[in-house]
């Protein structure tokens, strides 16, 4: 099992690196679980931890994503609230 990283170090991650550590995790999480089952690993926590883990990993990926599709995002149109909110006074 690879070494636990804190959120720091996973937000500092670029995206194909931390794709690279959630593949990874999420192999370490099918090793675990099928030493589990059978009967070799006596620690059951270690599953526990990997996938906490492993969400943590993928709230950082889908923030990362999150902020770059907001910075690709077109501005919201302006007019259009402006002609909405000009029809309902209009209308009163």
């Amino acid at each position: 099992m690879a070494k636990t990283l804190t959120m720091t170090e996973l937000m500092r991650m670029q995206e194909p690196d931390l794709l690279r550590e959630i593949g990874e995790e999420r192999h370490t999480i099918a090793k675990l679980n099928h030493a589990i089952r059978a009967g070799s690993e006596k620690n059951t926590h270690l599953l526990q931890d990997a996938k906490k883990q492993l969400a943590r990993m993928l709230t950082v990926l889908s923030t990362l994503r999150r902020a770059s599709s907001a910075l690709t995002m077109p501005a919201p149109n302006s007019d259009k609230r402006l002609a909405i909110s000009d029809k309902l006074v209009a209308q009163r």
